[in-house]
């Protein structure tokens, strides 16, 4: 049974973007529940091809904004990371086009140090 650990930075980020792009934000949590359910129904991270889903480097997975809509909508990425071994669907962070660089570096630090060292440090 997979479980779902979210970050402090993600949960700061939620927050704000809560207030200022409610719709995608909703749309991002809509599609995160979406994507672990099919975890849980026992489909592997590669198995799992939504057109919200984007592969980042590393094994990131990065779950955009679409939904229910026909209005333009502010782009947005939800960066999770999958740890099979575990079976934790970390949440690591929700950005934008503009933070993108910097969320994929923050993302890949963090599973750089999942996979060398046991404590996650969360």
């Amino acid at each position: 049974m997979w479980r779902i650990q979210s970050s402090v930075d993600f949960q700061k980020r939620l927050k704000k973007y809560r207030k200022s792009h409610p719709n995608e934000s909703a749309n991002c949590l809509r599609n995160l529940n979406a994507y672990l359910t099919a975890l849980q129904e026992g489909l592997v991270p590669q198995q799992i091809q939504r057109g919200y889903v984007h592969s980042e480097p590393t094994g990131i997975k990065a779950l955009d904004q679409a939904g229910p809509s026909k209005t333009r909508k502010y782009a947005m990425r939800l960066y999770v990371y999958p740890d099979e071994s575990r079976k934790i669907l970390y949440v690591l962070t929700l950005g934008n086009k503009a933070s993108q660089p910097d969320d994929l570096r923050h993302c890949q630090e963090f599973v750089k140090q999942t996979l060398a060292d046991d404590s996650s440090g969360w």
